[in-house]
């Protein structure tokens, strides 16, 4: 199933192309939906604009929207498994929204439905010790069998060993772990990364997505 067909909408290009604007981060991103949706926000005046404080550089990105630097992001989320949940979706992580600064825009790769399910963070060393990779290991494994889906930045060490463990874990019984982190911009783990992205998967889901960012 494609999750992005029913995502890529009208509406859906404007929080794109307003996460590209120079200058406009994510408190400002923020604070705008407080008082417009972005497509809200594309039509409205350049006094309109600048009586929300906003610098000329930013209004005039606005007025003029550079449709090509979503191009990429458009051309993800068609493909299979790709989605998008913005701030005001219903879905989004209710717990991330309670931290200073929460993304506008997440990017997801599998099932978004796992995000509402209990989690479980398991970090450390990316140069662990035999020891420390094997309790890693095992304890995903055995969390993921009770149903916690594990949570990390998807790092080398302690974060892949979890992961690892936690695939182990037959497909249909539980989730099994969930990557936030970044998207890169294509497969070259020496370009940029441009963007906040979500990995839910079970075994045999994402796994060439899961070595390809753990490896970068």
């Amino acid at each position: 199933m494609n999750i992005a067909t029913d995502s890529i909408n009208e509406n859906l290009k404007y929080w794109l192309v307003l996460s590209r604007v120079q200058g406009v981060g994510t408190r400002t991103f923020l604070n705008l939906l407080e008082q417009h949706s972005p497509e809200q926000l594309y039509a409205e005046s350049t006094a309109a604009l600048s009586a929300l404080g906003l610098k000329s550089a930013i209004i005039q990105a606005i007025k003029n929207p550079d449709w090509a630097s979503i191009a990429y992001d458009l051309e993800w989320l068609a493909l299979e498994n790709n989605g998008v949940i913005t701030f005001n979706d219903a879905n989004y992580p209710s717990q991330l929204k309670e931290i200073s600064d929460p993304p506008p825009i997440l990017f997801i790769r599998g099932n978004p439905e796992l995000l509402a399910l209990p989690q479980i963070a398991i970090v450390g060393s990316r140069n662990p010790s035999s020891i420390g990779v094997e309790t890693a290991f095992d304890f995903a494994k055995q969390l993921s069998q009770f149903g916690f889906v594990i949570t990390s930045g998807l790092a080398l060490g302690i974060d892949g060993a979890s992961h690892r463990g936690a695939l182990t874990v037959g497909r249909g019984r539980s989730p099994k772990f969930e990557f936030m982190g970044w998207k890169f911009l294509g497969s070259d783990s020496t370009r940029c990364a441009i963007r906040p992205l979500i990995m839910v998967a079970g075994a045999g889901d994402g796994a060439g997505l899961f070595c390809r960012l753990q490896a970068a």
